[in-house]
């Protein structure tokens, strides 16, 4: 058997250490060597080798992923039963792709028929809906077919509970409003909940629906191009493309920036742009005509509006719904002439007079071509309420035939020949007709239509005539009457107390106001005033139907005498009382004062505007009254 060398050694050198016959082997010193010292280990060890730091020694897992493997082994475990689970027992797991709907129904529909879609619900999972609700929103334009006046813009329908596999239809109906070919996006949503869960789900879906005719229609004839300042017209039609009866049908006109309403036929329903139509029968058509000027700079484009549509039952003067909007665009050019009539240095197109001022007209003009221009002719004709004999001319002619004045290179030279830039002014003055020679006059009215007319020459040398026109109206406010006073004997009350009135004692009076609107009719009439510290309202008034209100802390009045009818007088009295003192013995005290009147001209739709004298204790006009009566005594 084979031994290391070194253990060969080790077991000689233990045999000689115990024999008792073997010498020591004493160790002779040699030349040339020296004795050291060496520190040796006590225990038995061995250095280190190459071979050892090659050896693996494994690390410490770490607690972080220990639990990450724990956790992957968990979720490893529970997909694989849930795989099984679904494998041998069969899913009862759901999803809104599984969930169909499905709309039979007409993707083209006239305006303002009923559309009728029959929705079917289907659910395919293989687990139960439960509390199932289908929603639908509609666009705006969708009116209620039961009362198409209202508006439906959502719906809701109560589905239930929806079994696996199976379907739950239901019919929904609405009335489509708009425009020709127009196209409405009408949105379903089903909600719903599954059980074991809190949860809400949904699944939604967008149909789209065509417009295949408006119930309305509206055509527009009108200029594309016009001269600002000139007047134009605009004639509407608008006719029903509906096979039932239109009730309450409105059409409403939108003016642009610029642009002055002159008249209408027939008149507009509400202000200057409504227009009740009514009812509209199929196949029936109504027009209308506007009258009005518009103003602006070169090249500009403005949009008019023209809107149909049922009336609304909100706001008599709305469109809801707004059936139909047609648009008419108009590009504005420079006029060959600028014209600018001012009526007493007011340059609105409706300048508003009362009925007995002198009304002064200044017409200025200004060539704006890049050529001379000739011939110019200028007429204003005058018609109306106007008194004929008050027409002066500057430097002009009155043509009485037909209510014209005249200029031309005839009367006035300068109109001859006109260089580019060149501008001027003509002048003329009238008035309206009084009441005191005519009667009664209710809703005066001048229009002034300015024509001008020159000639240009073009490129060819050939004349061409230009023509420009412009309108103004003059409309009459009426006239505030007011009448006030002081009784004592006369009126509605039974007055007491000492006359002349005396020192620190109680004397009443009757105050009476009086109000009317000389021509038009007047609306919102008010009468404020004012009592003096040393005066008490008591409270009574006559006719008591009328409405006052009286501030004790300020001693104001009002009375709101509300509306005027043209001609009319409307007249209130009330109590009052007064306690002289000693510094007003021999004056005659001031009962009511800061007396004003206010009213708005129905036909102007301006506010007119009258300040009343102050009441004394002066008792002119009072049946029994004697000279002295009005003097406060001791």
């Amino acid at each position: 058997m084979y031994k290391p060398e070194n253990e060969d050694k080790l077991e000689q050198l233990e045999g000689n250490l115990y024999s008792r016959t073997e010498k020591p082997h004493i160790l002779k010193s040699y030349e040339g060597l020296r004795r050291e010292n060496v520190d040796v280990n006590e225990d038995w060890k061995r250095e280190k080798t190459d071979e050892d730091e090659l050896k693996y020694y494994p690390k410490k897992i770490s607690a972080i992923t220990r639990r990450i493997l724990i956790f992957s082994l968990l979720f490893l475990l529970i997909a694989l039963s849930f795989g099984a689970y679904i494998y041998f027992k069969g899913s009862n797991v759901f999803s809104s792709s599984n969930i169909d709907i499905s709309i039979t129904g007409p993707v083209n529909v006239d305006g303002g028929e009923k559309l009728v879609l029959d929705i079917a619900v289907k659910n395919n999972n293989n687990t139960n809906l439960e509390e199932a609700i289908l929603k639908i929103e509609y666009p705006e334009g969708v009116r209620n077919p039961q009362d198409i006046s209202k508006e439906l813009r959502r719906q809701q329908e109560a589905l239930g509970e929806i079994k696996a596999g199976g379907v739950e239809r239901r019919e929904i109906s609405a009335v489509l409003f708009g425009e020709e070919n127009s196209k409405k996006e009408i949105k379903l949503t089903v909600e719903y909940r599954v059980r074991d869960s809190n949860a809400i789900y949904e699944k939604s879906k967008v149909i789209e629906v065509s417009l295949s005719s408006a119930p309305l229609s509206i055509s527009v004839e009108g200029l594309k191009e016009i001269n600002s300042g000139q007047s134009m017209e605009f004639s509407i039609e608008i006719a029903s493309n509906s096979a039932e009866l239109l009730r309450d049908v409105v059409f409403r006109a939108e003016y642009p920036f610029g642009y002055t309403y002159g008249e209408a036929s027939p008149k507009p329903t509400y202000g200057t742009d409504a227009w009740k139509i009514g009812d509209l029968k199929p196949g029936e058509k109504k027009k209308i005509k506007i009258r009005g000027q518009i103003q602006g700079q070169d090249g500009e484009e403005r949009n008019f509006r023209f809107s149909a549509g049922l009336q609304s039952k909100k706001d008599e003067k709305l469109l809801e719904p707004e059936i139909l909007t047609v648009a008419h665009s108009i590009v504005l050019n420079k006029p060959f002439i600028g014209l600018e009539l001012a009526l007493n240095g007011q340059t609105s197109s409706v300048y508003v007079a009362e009925d007995d001022n002198l009304i002064r007209g200044d017409l200025s003009w200004r060539n704006n071509v890049p050529s001379e221009i000739s011939d110019l002719q200028v007429e204003v004709e005058i018609a109306g309420d106007v008194d004929e004999k008050t027409v002066s001319v500057s430097r002009g002619f009155y043509r009485s035939l037909d209510n014209t004045v005249i200029w031309n290179s005839g009367t006035l030279s300068d109109l001859r020949v006109i260089e580019p830039g060149q501008s001027g002014r003509l002048s003329f003055s009238f008035s309206p007709l009084l009441k005191k020679d005519v009667g009664f006059v209710k809703n005066g009215e001048i229009t002034l239509s300015v024509s001008v007319k020159a000639k240009r020459r073009g490129d060819v040398s050939v004349p061409e005539e230009l023509v420009r026109s412009v309108v103004k109206k003059v409309q009459m406010q009426t006239g505030l009457s007011f009448g006030s006073g002081i009784s004592y004997y006369s009126g509605p009350f039974k007055n007491t107390g000492p006359l002349p009135p005396k020192v620190e004692t109680e004397t009443t009076y009757t105050a009476t106001f009086s109000v009317g609107s000389s021509s038009n009719d007047a609306r919102d009439a008010e009468v404020t005033a004012r009592l003096p510290l040393y005066v008490k309202w008591l409270g009574e008034i006559y006719p008591e139907s009328e409405v006052v209100e009286y501030n004790a802390s300020g001693g104001n009045i009002v009375w709101k005498a509300g509306e005027i009818r043209a001609g009319d007088v409307k007249q209130l009295s009330f109590k009052i009382s007064i306690l002289p003192s000693v510094s007003q013995v021999g004056t005659l005290p001031v009962l009511v004062s800061d007396i004003k009147v206010k009213a708005v001209d129905r036909f102007t739709n301006t506010e007119v505007r009258y300040t009343g004298n102050n009441l004394t204790t002066s008792l002119v006009g009072d049946a029994g009254a004697r000279e002295g009566d009005e003097k406060v005594n001791r």
